[in-house]
């Protein structure tokens, strides 16, 4: 009996490591492709009101076609979010209450590889998925009209895991967009992007914290390998040699661990080690983005 549970034990084992492998590669599938997806928040050194920050659609599009004329465009749009914003469809007499973003540019780069709206496309859509259920009672909906803020609009696509309403801001409209996205490879990429948009169009940018939750999602990829590891060091410890080897082994893993949860690239380290203007600077904005990141959850694309 003894032995037909350690094979059970072990076949249960094994599929929690390929079950555990399948989620993790699409986990990390995502985050290598939405980490280079830069958020940013809008502010306006003459207001304290946060219903005042942002530009207005016209100058938004006014910088998308700068930045179009440029031999090498960076990749950006604009955007606010509203809550509970009355959608209706007509045809059904049916109506409720969604999220409703706005937006200037391409949509693609806050949901990538999904069926994307150009700053062109003003009579046009996008819908979540469970939007799509509660007004129609169908996700094939192509074509079909909705109505936001007396404009008519036809659906171009649906987007999935969402209740969202997205659109394209009309050009006359008094909304301001408040937040900006960008595209870039890397971390020093970032950097130099955020600093030129803000430096070209006049714009105080402030990075949201999605950081943090990248960190979180590596973090708990990293828990299960750990736990299995320290269980064999736990299982080695009548073994002094084995038990010598496993701790080495661990202490690799984990310190490996930590470049991979906190996604350490060489652009992200000083040229000196000893540099304390560096390690301060990196912990606050570390500890400033944190603490943000507890009240940011209330949109996400993963």
């Amino acid at each position: 009996m003894k032995q037909w549970s350690r094979w059970i034990l072990l076949f249960l084992l094994w599929i929690g490591i390929v079950v555990y492998l399948l989620i993790g590669k699409s986990v990390l599938g995502k985050i290598s492709v939405l980490k280079k997806y830069t958020e940013c928040s809008i502010e306006n050194a003459q207001s304290q009101e946060k219903e005042q920050w942002g530009i207005s659609p016209k100058e938004a599009l006014l910088c998308l076609k700068k930045e179009e004329e440029k031999e090498a465009p960076e990749a950006f749009l604009f955007w606010r979010e509203k809550k509970s914003q009355t959608i209706e469809n007509t045809e059904l007499s049916r109506e409720g209450s969604f999220p409703v973003m706005e937006i200037c540019g391409n949509s693609a780069l806050l949901f990538p590889g999904e069926n994307s709206l150009n700053k062109e496309d003003t009579e046009s859509c996008l819908i979540g998925d469970e939007t799509a259920w509660k007004l129609f009672g169908d996700t094939n909906i192509i074509g079909k009209i909705l109505i936001y803020g007396k404009k008519t609009y036809y659906v171009q696509g649906v987007l999935p895991k969402t209740d969202i309403f997205l659109c394209e801001a009309d050009e006359n409209s008094q909304v301001l967009l408040d937040k900006l996205t960008f595209y870039a490879d890397s971390y020093s990429e970032k950097n130099r992007i955020k600093e030129q948009l803000g430096n070209e169009y006049n714009l105080i940018l402030k990075e949201a914290p999605a950081y943090w939750s990248f960190i979180l999602k590596r973090a708990a990829l990293f828990l299960f390998p750990a736990c299995i590891l320290l269980y064999l060091l736990f299982r080695a410890r009548k073994n002094k040699l084995l038990f010598r080897s496993m701790i080495f082994i661990v202490f690799i893993f984990f310190m490996a661990g930590i470049v991979f949860i906190f996604d350490i690239t060489p652009d992200k380290l000083p040229n000196r080690l000893s540099d304390i203007d560096f390690w301060t600077e990196a912990f606050q904005k570390g500890m400033e983005d944190f603490f943000l990141n507890c009240n940011f959850f209330s949109f996400s694309r993963i």
